[in-house]
């Protein structure tokens, strides 16, 4: 199968667009032009799928993992749409049940970040200065602004900054 150029975003329907429309040849895209999954519905690549494989399962539950993901300091973008694709195939179950090396490499990273995200929320201090909660941080992962999100619901009167640290 020929490689498209696609172009798209870090979203999880971005790139579940991504991964459908590398699989299956839609009447609308032209030879070797630049894709971008946007001018698709993601309804649209479904029953694409569905017509050109079998009825496609609950996604749903992927959309957490791939958000994490995403957040790895090594994200792999070959690695996620092989994972997107079997979950497409295959449903969900058979990734987070580490049916393929791939899809156990996708959740060893996944686990990775969500494990950083909770420690840093456990072991996080904050200096409050002029009314702002201040952290230096070193982290591995991009997981600033879920520690930003997570601290100003815990204290939604104060700005919540985290100053990046060098190692």
């Amino acid at each position: 199968m020929i490689s498209l150029p696609l172009l798209h975003d870090d979203s999880f329907t971005s790139l579940l667009k991504a991964a459908i429309l590398s699989e299956v040849r839609i009447n609308k895209i032209n030879n070797h032009e630049l894709i971008n999954v946007n001018d698709f519905s993601l309804k649209r690549c479904l029953l694409e799928w569905e017509w050109a494989h079998e009825p496609s399962s609950d996604v749903s539950k992927l959309s957490n993992a791939v958000g994490l993901f995403i957040l790895h300091e090594r994200k792999d973008y070959e690695l996620l749409f092989k994972v997107l694709r079997q979950a497409l195939i295959k449903g969900s179950g058979f990734i987070f049940s580490g049916c393929s090396p791939e899809a156990v490499k996708f959740c060893s990273m996944v686990r990775s970040v969500r494990s950083e995200f909770h420690k840093a929320r456990i072991f996080t201090k904050l200096r409050e200065e002029g009314g702002k909660l201040f952290c230096n941080y070193f982290f591995s992962h991009r997981i600033n602004d879920l520690l930003i999100n997570h601290f100003t619901r815990q204290f939604p009167d104060k700005e919540v900054v985290f100053l990046q640290s060098s190692e």
